[in-house]
């Protein structure tokens, strides 16, 4: 008689339903404007629940009208599985394992489905076996889109529920068997609101292009955003707000005045003192009130104070399509060897660039084939080396 024991550790898992195309256009606001963007950012330890919550702060509506949302993770699992043999002759046994995870939240339902076989093993009498730790899956990027937005908006927070769920089977061999399943996931999780703004002016005017970049010996951070300089007046403000987990967003200052100002762009610019914690990723976020009292955020823009030299690196758009910008957390200055590495290892593109105090590159992703790639910038002298992630639809 088969006896069956799981012990199953979950992680909040975004399952792989990528955005129609179709779906794009939903996000976007009036006359094909593009919609302002709210990131919050989450991280699950290493847990065995069998389910897990994970929560994000609501919509507020009073910063425009939501028009859809995006969930983004990258999700590790690792499982052992432990066999033994409760029949009495000595028995060929080959096994199927599944694992299914599902994501349930307002207006959305997804289920992904990961597989591994074992064997075939032969086990005598009592005898047993260990497979693993075997990593379903390892940092493994996703993504999906919604565009139902009840139960989004408000106060408070919103709840998303995970569940694993699946077994082990034998395929050969028989049912004389005992197995015990003990699997660990973690991960990290951000979602994204995209909205449009209350007035159509504002939307038209908002400010883009925030930037941040480490300044000498991370002992500051150096912030610029810009603006259409007819966007902006006297009664208009910027508040910087900064976080340590991407999640909950504390005021740092404000800025009202720009440092530059030419015919058609207006730049900001702001710089946080380090504190002696600030010793690992900082986020930061740019609210832009206008004189109308419209209310606009710059996208989340984060730097890593724990990696010297080429530190951190955000890519977008990211999933990217034809190109994507690589932007880095500090200006960087010299000759470069950029890669791009598939998921099998192998490199699919690879070219010389040369930066000269700059903290953004280009990078021409036409031609590939859809999927997962690793974005590898060497410095020739120093061979200190950035890795990011981009995926490519």
């Amino acid at each position: 008689m088969k006896n069956f024991y799981m012990q199953i550790a979950v992680s909040c898992i975004f399952a792989g339903s990528m955005l129609p195309k179709t779906m794009v256009g939903q996000c976007s606001c009036a006359a094909g404007i593009t919609p302002n963007s709210l990131t919050y950012a989450q991280t699950l330890p290493m847990t065995n629940a069998v389910s897990s919550t994970i929560s994000f702060p609501r919509f507020d509506p009073s910063l425009g009208t939501l028009t859809c949302i995006k969930f983004e993770d990258t999700i590790s699992g690792a499982t052992n599985s432990i066999i033994q043999n409760s029949g009495s002759t000595k028995t060929l046994f080959q096994f199927l394992l599944t694992v299914a995870n599902t994501i349930a939240a307002p207006g959305v339902s997804i289920t992904q489905t990961f597989k591994r076989d074992y064997g075939p093993d032969s086990l005598a009498p009592g005898g047993q076996i260990t497979f693993g730790p075997d990593s379903l899956f390892k940092n493994t990027p996703d993504s999906t889109y919604a565009t139902d937005t009840t139960g989004w908006q408000g106060n408070g927070n919103i709840s998303l529920t995970y569940t694993l769920s699946g077994g082990l089977v034998a395929i050969a061999g028989g049912l004389n068997y005992n197995a015990q399943i003990i699997t660990n996931y973690w991960g990290n999780f951000r979602l994204t609101y995209y909205y449009c703004s209350s007035s159509a002016q504002s939307s038209q005017k908002h400010c883009s292009g925030l930037t941040a970049t480490k300044g000498s010996g991370n002992g500051s951070v150096d912030l610029k955003w810009t603006c259409d300089p007819s966007s902006t007046g006297s009664n208009s403000s910027f508040e910087v707000s900064c976080s340590k987990s991407g999640n909950q967003f504390a005021p740092i200052g404000n800025c009202q005045s720009p440092s530059q100002v030419s015919q058609n762009t207006a730049t900001y610019s702001y710089t946080y003192n380090c504190q002696p914690e600030d010793k690992n990723k900082i986020y930061f976020q740019v609210k832009y009130t206008d004189s109308a009292g419209d209310v606009n955020y710059c996208p989340t823009r984060w730097v890593d104070l724990s990696k010297q030299g080429i530190g951190g690196c955000n890519m977008y758009p990211n999933p990217a399509r034809s190109s994507c910008i690589a932007e880095f957390d500090e200006m960087l200055t010299g000759d470069y060897r950029l890669e791009l590495i598939n998921g099998t290892g192998s490199c699919v593109q690879r070219k010389a660039v040369s930066l000269q105090a700059s903290n953004q590159m280009n990078v021409d992703v036409s031609g590939l084939r859809k999927g997962l790639y690793f974005l590898h910038l060497t410095d020739n002298s120093t061979h200190q080396q950035i890795v990011c992630k981009v995926v490519v639809q």
